[in-house]
This record gives C-alpha cells, sequence and structure tokens, in this order.
C-alpha cells in the first residue's frame, strides 16, 4: 500500500507541519494587511442617548487630542443631531469650549432653552 520507507506517522507529521506553517504563514499576512486607525485631529462632540428615554441624552465634547474637556448631562430634552441648526450650535459650543477652557455649567442647556423649536 505505502512505498518502502513512507509509513502513515511520517505521512501524518508532514501533513501537520504542512498545515502549521501554512497556518503561520496566513497569521503574518493578515497581521501585516490590517491598517493602522490614524488618530483624529480634531475637537469634536458625541451624543449618547437611549431609545427607550430619547429625552436623556450625555452631550460629550473632546479636544483634538481626544481627550474629554467637558460632559453635559440633558434631561427633558430629545436632541434631533440630524438638524444642521443642532449641529451648527453643538459645533460652536465646542469652539466657546475649547478657546475658554472652563465653560459655564449647562451651556448645551441654556442653548437648547435658546432654540427650543428646532429641538
Amino acid at each position: 500500500m505505502f512505498d518502502e520507507g513512507y509509513t502513515f506517522s511520517s505521512t501524518k507529521s508532514h501533513h501537520m507541519k504542512l498545515l502549521i506553517s501554512t497556518f503561520i504563514a496566513m497569521l503574518s499576512l493578515s497581521l501585516s494587511a490590517q491598517e493602522k486607525k490614524e488618530n483624529a485631529n480634531f475637537a469634536n462632540w458625541v451624543v449618547e442617548s437611549n431609545v427607550k428615554t430619547p429625552k436623556n441624552a450625555i452631550v460629550k465634547f473632546y479636544n483634538a487630542n481626544q481627550e474629554l474637556v467637558y460632559q453635559e448631562a440633558v434631561v427633558g430634552r430629545k436632541i434631533k443631531i440630524e438638524r444642521a441648526k443642532v449641529r451648527e450650535g453643538l459645533n460652536q459650543i465646542l469652539k466657546q469650549i475649547i478657546q475658554d477652557k472652563k465653560p459655564s455649567s449647562d451651556v448645551v442647556m441654556a442653548f437648547l432653552k435658546n432654540t427650543s423649536s428646532i429641538f
């Protein structure tokens, strides 16, 4: 059935070595092919809300190093970020926070109260 000197155990060993070397090669290729994510180099804001409680949210503002510089809980108002005026307002608040370094308290709620027709 087998040639002389060629046993089942050597075939199994050969297949195992081939399988391991193929696995290592595929692993090294996949690791080298992964893109390196670049850190954002701009300030931004994030609105965190929940489907079950849409009128409660947390607005977080980050500096260019992606460090949290201010956050505010918004209770009793739904923030409709799909509206351009809302995004523009949050961008203005972000600029103010980044420039002032120490924002006044409840700056987001004050903005929401002044423009309640768009929220």
